[in-house]
């Protein structure tokens, strides 16, 4: 079976596209506030094979653990951000995926 061509870009170390081989992923269920749990989560995930891990930035709780999560997370973390409002929150949260996404620091 043929792939189609696509771009290539890199999440963290991961690379995701056509040039690269197919990237699993996942999504946490626990939130993101419970750092530990969320990171234990994240290290069985790697251990099943997981390249990517997702995770939902629901709530203020979880917007303020997500700094500690990414430092501490062994997968590349994607932070779905779930709109808290319209407005200045909504832009913060928009602007922390970003940031995961890339690697940065949000804190």
């Amino acid at each position: 079976m043929s792939r189609r061509q696509t771009r290539s870009v890199k999440a963290g170390s991961v690379g995701i596209g056509s040039a690269f081989p197919v990237t699993i992923q996942t999504m946490t269920n626990i939130p993101l506030g419970d750092v530990k749990g969320t990171l234990a989560q994240i290290e069985r995930c790697g251990a099943l094979g997981c390249d990517l891990i997702r995770a939902a930035v629901d709530d203020e709780r979880a917007e303020k653990a997500l700094p500690e999560v990414i430092r501490n997370s062994p997968l590349p973390l994607i932070a779905d951000p779930v709109p808290l409002g319209v407005g200045a929150g909504s832009n913060k949260i928009r602007h922390r995926r970003c940031q995961a996404q890339s690697g940065t620091d949000p804190g």
